[in-house]
């Protein structure tokens, strides 16, 4: 498991308190084991990139929650109840949830990547 701590899941090059933006167009951002690239779409909750495992070449999509304009309960519980939701089910139609990465300031739900949804 890796160590705890301010942007333990990070890798060096990117650390956990940066200003990391999640504008959209590509960003081209390293996070662990993902290469984050292309703007998908915008959520409830968050933003979707398309992104891949490094070491597999996977496609992933990458749903990332910037935690500091989560302002209400009501956010915060809508995410909670989406990531209990995915982890939950087990069906040929719904998403599985492949890794949750936490920092203290985002949030990063990373799924299989479909494409056209």
């Amino acid at each position: 498991a890796p160590p705890r701590g301010r942007g333990a899941y990070l890798p060096a090059e990117v650390k956990a308190d940066s200003d990391f933006e999640c504008d959209e167009e590509s960003v081209n951002f390293q996070l662990r084991d993902y290469q984050i690239g292309k703007f998908i779409a915008t959520g409830a909750f968050g933003k979707v990139f398309a992104g891949f495992h490094r070491q597999t070449s996977k496609k992933v999509a990458i749903k990332i929650f910037d935690l500091n304009r989560m302002l209400t309960l009501v956010d915060v519980l809508g995410v909670e109840s989406e990531i209990k939701s995915i982890k939950c089910l087990s069906h040929p139609h719904i998403l599985r949830l492949i890794e949750i990465i936490h920092t203290n300031d985002h949030l990063f739900l990373i799924t299989p990547f479909f494409e056209g949804g």
